[in-house]
């Protein structure tokens, strides 16, 4: 894995619920959990990256309250150091959308980050 990636799924799976690359859920995966895209940037850059909440359940609660605690992460930037600098995440605008499912309990959140790459 390169740095950057090493960086996305450090801050990815932060979060309790199993985290992975967009294009990489196993299909043995259980419901909760977290989706991101894995884009590399050049470093002493901004970048975006996006994420998916998937939750199986009868109401909004418990994914609203998963993107609150990840809201509250980001808040001031949530910093992962690498060997070459660090990787600082924020909120993106739109924060967040709600995406429809043909699963009346599938339950999906489309989180957007502004991502900065820097050197040391």
């Amino acid at each position: 894995m390169t740095q950057t990636a090493i960086a996305l799924y450090t801050f990815a799976s932060s979060f309790t619920w199993p985290a992975y690359p967009e294009d990489s859920v196993p299909s043995s995966a259980d419901l909760p959990y977290i989706t991101y895209t894995l884009q590399e940037y050049d470093w002493d850059s901004m970048g975006m990256m996006q994420m998916r909440l998937w939750y199986k359940g009868a109401d909004y609660a418990t994914i609203n309250a998963k993107i609150d605690d990840i809201s509250n992460s980001v808040k001031n930037g949530y910093k992962v150091n690498t060997s070459s600098g660090a990787v600082c995440i924020y909120k993106g605008s739109p924060w967040c959308q709600y995406q429809p499912s043909d699963e009346v309990d599938l339950k999906i959140a489309y989180l957007n980050f502004n991502v900065h790459y820097t050197t040391n």
